[in-house]
């Protein structure tokens, strides 16, 4: 009888692993891997209202990688000015459209306890940021990759929502 209730209990177990999302088992650092959309991007101010992400206008655009082998990028362009294809821009049309964009790569690592992921940059469209290392807070669904940057000094943060691809 024993040995049946054992027998019962672990195709139990197998029968609840096997229903489980491939997505919810293992540590955040192998689910988060993967490509991602943005879906939306905002601030949140002190008082909990929203602000433009950046203080960019929308829409946004913009994809996150993460690798098994730790390495990552991300590319995020907000709304700017349409040109006809094959245009030379200007001087001042480059510093628009490169305001607009934000890049950067690098390695990534978790820590697990705490549910953050840091992106330590080997470089970007901003060359002094070469070296530095970024925290972000990690909520992870399986459809859904929610990032969140420190609160800065004024109560502000911001808010990343990427689509799993």
């Amino acid at each position: 009888m024993e040995n049946m209730t054992r027998r019962a209990a672990l195709a139990a177990a197998l029968a609840a692993a096997a229903a489980t999302p491939a997505l919810a088992q293992g540590s955040l650092r192998q689910r988060i891997v993967g490509a991602y959309t943005l879906g939306d991007a905002f601030a949140v101010n002190a008082d909990g209202s929203r602000g433009l992400w950046r203080g960019k206008a929308k829409p946004y655009n913009g994809q996150i990688m993460y690798s098994a082998s730790g390495f990552m990028s991300v590319n995020i362009i907000s709304e700017r000015p349409d040109l006809p294809a094959g245009a030379s821009l200007s001087d001042a049309q480059k510093a628009v459209n490169a305001d607009a964009y934000l890049a950067y790569f690098g390695r990534f690592e978790v820590d697990e306890a705490k549910s953050e992921v840091w992106h330590i940059l080997n470089g970007g469209i901003n060359p002094g940021q070469a070296g530095t290392r970024m925290m972000r807070k990690v909520t992870l669904t399986d459809k859904q990759l929610t990032l969140t940057t420190p609160i800065e000094a004024n109560g502000r943060y911001t808010q990343l929502n990427w689509m799993r691809t």
